[in-house]
């Protein structure tokens, strides 16, 4: 799957990982075909429940995945730099990474 990558923004705004189409939640819960994974994972206002949102948290990011089901968004919670950032969606997710905004 190719994503867009829109990274974080210390003061500005959260990073975001974006796909295109839409996996909508239902009565607050992902279809099983949801790139991370059906079901429901709330933690500390994160959604999403799979073993790669799950590494991904273990690796030092606040990560949730939108409402609309379209992407996720996160922030760097270990002063991770860009690179590292890019480096951990690809090693987590098997993602193919465009870079949008460093």
């Amino acid at each position: 799957m190719k994503i867009k990558y829109f990274g974080y923004m210390e003061g500005k705004g959260m990073g975001n990982l974006a796909w295109e189409g839409a996996f909508p939640m239902n009565g607050g819960k992902f279809p099983a075909a949801h790139p991370v994974g059906g079901g429901v994972h709330f933690k500390s206002g994160q959604y999403g429940n799979s073993e790669a949102m799950d590494a991904f948290r273990q690796r030092g990011y606040w990560a949730s995945c939108f409402p609309e089901g379209d992407g996720i968004t996160f922030k760097p919670v270990n002063g991770q730099t860009t690179e590292q950032a890019q480096q951990d969606v690809r090693e987590c997710f098997g993602w193919d990474v465009k870079v949008m905004r460093p």
